[in-house]
């Protein structure tokens, strides 16, 4: 490495270690971060990482994408700058959407009196028979056979494994997630979350439940959020040979498995670097149009049936540029974030207003969420993935897991303290009245 690239990692690092602040800071004080905070721990994740490691002897191992460190200087300069910028340009879109009027922190939700007992024996029914049905799947056959013979059962309605995902979230959102009995109850959804989406052979699946657990129930603090992660990445590793079967015969050890976790699941300055060598100024060489994996997008929960002409994802063109094929055969695709995802449908020079517009969405996800309390995981969450994934993959997990949210909030919650549930100070004015003897 040149001093060059020292400098410019230094200049990426420096720039998010100080727009990250505010989320180490909500965190210390036991709130849950902004959004755009959210985004800005994005950045961190899926680029910084594996700059920061590389940098300091690392290796990099990707069969499809360089190391971003061998790309050309001009290349190199322009990454850095981009991704150095970034953040800042979101929270100007927050700014502008005016982020200073959302209130800091969601309000807790309550329960209906009559709806609490009925919410926690179907939530615990079907985590049960969903965590039952995990189970006994992967015990049948390894679990990356698991995986195709599901989809090819399932289809769409794969969807359905998600549910202790979506009530974990629901829940966490609560006043009664807050006691004893319900981190308990918390827990279990954890574990019928993980073990229900085994089959499908996500590995973001199994450990996302553990991740909303940490952040939204426990609080943690920076450092502790620190040790969760790298537990995360490493179990994540470990996986590997589970999950994949082209690690199933080889005995590769942790350190290794690690390396291509980071390599191939979090890195995503190299595919940064490659999309952006193959976007135009203005315009697209990849999609079929300008902002087609956009329409995509829109269209996403739109049967084809319907929409025939809605085309494919962005990460389909992408990967079908590189390998070949077409994109409408590929049954996967390469992770790729938001600002990959806006250069190769509009073009370079749309980067910067696109992220504007990011920061302005994530500005009014803020106020949604406290409108709307069942909005909390999904909106924080997909924020902290979007620099890895497109979409319709945010979509798939997030967006549908708002809906179930807002669903079951109309069914079972309330935004009110209910008055059967006073505060303690009422609670003790109320003994006192019954202690108090007649006039």
């Amino acid at each position: 490495m040149s001093a060059l690239d020292y400098t410019l990692v230094l200049l990426v690092l420096v720039s998010h270690a100080i727009a990250v602040l505010p989320f180490l800071r909500a965190l210390r004080h036991h709130i849950v971060p902004r959004t755009i905070d959210f985004a800005t721990a994005s950045f961190i994740l899926y680029y910084d990482v594996d700059l920061a490691l590389q940098s300091i002897g690392v290796a990099y191992a990707n069969q499809y994408f360089p190391s971003w460190f061998s790309t050309s200087e001009g290349m190199r300069v322009g990454t850095a700058i981009l991704l150095s910028l970034a953040p800042w340009l979101m929270r100007i879109g927050g700014l502008l959407a005016h982020q200073d009027r959302a209130p800091l922190e969601p309000r807790p939700l309550w329960f209906r009196p009559s709806r609490r007992a009925p919410f926690h024996f179907l939530a615990a029914l079907a985590g049960t028979i969903l965590l039952l049905y995990g189970l006994i799947s992967v015990g049948s056959q390894p679990l990356y056979a698991v995986r195709v013979s599901l989809a090819q059962a399932w289809g769409p309605l794969v969807i359905v494994f998600y549910l202790p995902t979506y009530l974990l979230a629901f829940y966490l959102a609560h006043k009664d997630a807050r006691s004893h009995l319900g981190t308990v109850f918390a827990a279990y959804l954890v574990l019928a979350a993980a073990i229900a989406t085994l089959p499908v052979g996500e590995r973001t699946l199994l450990l996302l439940p553990i991740l909303m657990f940490v952040v939204l129930r426990l609080r943690p603090s920076p450092l502790r959020l620190l040790s969760v992660g790298m537990g995360i990445v490493v179990v994540a590793a470990l996986m590997l040979a589970v999950y994949k079967w082209q690690y199933a015969e080889t005995n590769v050890g942790t350190p290794n498995l690690v390396v291509d976790t980071l390599s191939t699941d979090i890195a995503r300055a190299p595919v940064l670097a490659t999309a952006l060598s193959m976007s135009d100024a203005l315009g697209t060489k990849i999609m079929p149009y300008p902002g087609a994996g956009y329409v995509y997008s829109a269209l996403f929960l739109v049967p084809r049936g319907l929409a025939p002409w809605k085309g494919s994802s962005s990460a389909s063109y992408f990967t079908a540029q590189l390998v070949g094929g077409q994109p409408e055969s590929l049954g996967w695709g390469f992770g790729l974030g938001f600002v990959e995802e806006a250069s190769t449908n509009f073009g370079l020079a749309a980067v910067p207003f696109v992220l504007l517009v990011a920061g302005a969405l994530a500005a009014l996800s803020d106020r949604l969420s406290f409108r709307f309390p069942s909005l909390t995981a999904p909106t924080r969450f997909a924020a902290l993935m979007m620099c890895g994934y497109d979409l319709p993959s945010l979509i798939l997990l997030f967006g549908i897991m708002a809906i179930v949210g807002l669903l079951l909030s109309t069914a079972f919650s309330t935004y009110r303290r209910p008055l059967s549930e006073p505060t303690k100070t009422n609670a003790r004015r109320h003994v006192d009245s019954l202690q108090r003897p007649p006039a």
